[in-house]
């Protein structure tokens, strides 16, 4: 497997973990995050920020605020 692609399957396995974590029971019955902790997501080469939009809905949903901006990766 190239580097390139070693790595876009490492990022997406991180983005499904941290899905998987913030979904769990556990963090559903966890207080839910104070307001002013944001999280700021970043999409790689290619991409937009509906790549994220799972992602943001999560945690949003767990309290967080959260910056999904979109921004030319070319």
């Amino acid at each position: 497997m190239k580097r390139a692609g070693r790595l876009r399957a490492a990022l997406y396995g991180a983005m499904l973990a941290a899905v998987a974590v913030a979904a769990s029971p556990a963090a559903a019955e966890s207080p839910p995050a104070r307001k002013a902790e944001c999280v700021v997501l970043l999409h790689g080469l290619a991409r937009g920020s509906g790549s994220f939009l799972l992602v943001e809905e999560v945690l949003e949903r767990s309290g967080y605020v959260v910056v999904n901006a979109d921004y030319p990766s070319t």
